[in-house]
């Protein structure tokens, strides 16, 4: 049966054995566990904050909702850990063991997942914005939909990791997504330094924008435009206008747009950007404007270069 724990007025647990101890909801803030053994402890929605974590056992512990904000899990063995939706704000993770951890929706703002070892994770909807990953393995790790904006990455390793619609930005600014982490870093730089679009040659680019209205109830439309590029060997980057509403999509459009080979619009909810697809259109380099789905099919099953004005569906 496990361990429970009610008075936890003692702030040094150093080295304690707390294998599969109730400690769910639990306050303990600034708590040292250094080297506590927590194999397969509940700690769902506790508050960890600031506490003091490195070279703790949390192999199979159930973290689900808790904060460990500026907690300190230097080396801690987190394999197989459940922390969907975890705060770990500021989180030193250096050297930490996450393989096989659920990390679904968990906020790793500014921490350190330097050498962090994470291969097998699943980190989607995860928040790594403004994180370090330094040498971080995420190889076979799902990234899927996980925010990377000022995220500092080198050298990490990302064989056969899933990388599929990174978001770029943050709340606040058009939203945009692209495959695969390095071409993500790529696309923020670029959409803070819209110069950077006179050194590339389009002509190389296997990028194709997709540009429309993608609320809820339309995600199936997004995806399924996402895949029939990728069959096609092009890498989508998308435009969500739906999260875009109320701001203005002109300068993120015309600079993704300069580097895409096609821009792709959903024909639902062209009505919404006309202005700018025919700006894009009528340009120096006259991108080609293909709308979905009947021109999309068409273009890249025939292999053909779209010219000329921007199509719509009756």
């Amino acid at each position: 049966m496990g361990k429970e724990l009610q008075d936890l007025t003692e702030k040094n647990l150093s080295g304690a054995n707390l294998i599969r101890a109730s400690l769910s909801g639990a306050d303990l803030r600034g708590m040292n566990l250094h080297m506590a053994q927590l194999t397969r402890a509940k700690l769902s929605e506790a508050n960890l904050a600031g506490a003091e974590l490195g070279g703790a056992d949390l192999r199979k512990a159930d973290l689900r909702e808790a904060n460990l904000g500026e907690s300190i899990l230097y080396k801690a063995n987190l394999e197989g850990a459940d922390l969907t939706g975890a705060r770990l704000r500021n989180a030193d993770l250096r050297g930490a063991n996450l393989q096989g951890a659920d990390l679904t929706d968990a906020d790793f703002g500014t921490a350190d997942l330097s050498a962090a070892d994470l291969r097998g994770a699943n980190l989607r909807g995860a928040k790594l914005m403004g994180t370090r990953l330094v040498a971080s393995n995420f190889g076979e790790a799902d990234l899927t939909g996980c925010q990377i904006c000022g995220a500092f990455m080198w050298n990490a390793k990302l064989q056969d990791a899933r990388q599929l619609d990174i978001v770029v930005t943050v709340p606040g600014e058009p939203a945009v997504t692209v495959d695969g982490l390095e071409h993500a870093q790529f696309i923020r730089l670029l959409l803070h330094h819209k110069n950077l679009c006179n050194m590339l040659d389009p002509s190389a680019s296997r990028f194709a924008l997709i540009v429309g209205h993608f609320a809820s109830g339309r995600k199936n439309i997004l995806n399924r435009m996402r895949n029939i590029l990728r069959r096609s060997n092009y890498i989508p980057i998308s435009l969500d206008v739906e999260k875009s509403a109320g701001r203005d999509i002109g300068d993120s459009l015309s600079a993704l747009a300069q580097i895409a080979m096609y821009v792709v619009a959903d024909a639902s909810s062209t009505g919404s950007i006309t202005r700018e697809l025919e700006s894009i259109v009528s340009g120096p380099r006259r991108i080609p404007v293909i709308t979905y789905p009947e021109d999309l099919y068409w273009a890249l099953q025939e292999d053909v270069n779209i010219s000329g004005g921007l199509k719509r569906m009756n």
